[in-house]
């Protein structure tokens, strides 16, 4: 069977850009097993509570052959709330919210000199940007010492200058971004300072 990681789905608004996956299950022969997170768009990250999408006959062998006791009881309290009539409002209410300032941040990067979007709009949680005069090592490092804010830098998968940084509150994306700017200006500034000191030091010689 084709299983699809769709945990980040909620958060895609592109036109067909995902395939519908619902509709191949209604024939109960069809092999798709779909993904889903209530970590993502839901913020239900520390009770590591999800489910699949899947035909009859896969929700059956799957209730079946699992463990009876995968998800404790805070847990299913939480996810049980997110139907509820109040808290699936909040839950689409925030994922709105998530995917506009998204969009803000986006739009911010594009418009900084110093930072790139190489891969494009995100379709998730958060956005990777490129910083092609700084290692993202040292923008994270900057961060969080000048200003308290973790990013993931994105060396370890073959991309030294790039960074990726989760989708928080609109206040948390107002900061992040305004220290970003702060930072690549100082690393700028450092680095015209260094140029202006090595060429009177060769012209001294």
């Amino acid at each position: 069977r084709l299983v699809m990681d769709e945990v980040y789905s909620d958060f895609c608004v592109v036109p067909q850009g995902l395939p519908d996956t619902l509709k191949l299950m209604l024939d109960d022969s069809e092999p798709i097993i779909s993904l889903r997170s209530f970590s993502k768009s839901a913020g239900l990250a520390g009770f590591r509570i999800g489910y699949i999408i899947a035909s009859t006959s896969v929700i059956s062998a799957a209730d079946t052959a699992s463990n009876p006791f995968t998800m404790s009881r805070p847990a299913l309290a939480a996810a049980n709330a997110l139907f509820e009539p109040e808290g699936f409002a909040i839950w689409e209410s925030t994922r709105q919210v998530q995917i506009r300032d998204r969009k803000a941040l986006e739009d911010k990067l594009q418009e900084l000199p110093e930072t790139n979007l190489t891969f494009g709009n995100s379709s998730t949680n958060f956005v990777v940007f490129e910083t092609p005069s700084m290692l993202s090592q040292d923008l994270a490092q900057r961060l969080l010492t000048n200003h308290g804010i973790i990013v993931r830098p994105c060396a370890s998968w073959g991309f030294p200058k790039h960074t990726r940084v989760s989708v928080g509150t609109t206040e948390e994306m107002d900061k992040f971004f305004n220290a970003l700017t702060e930072v690549l200006q100082q690393n700028e500034s450092q680095k015209e300072t260094v140029a202006v000191g090595g060429g009177a030091f060769f012209e001294s010689l």
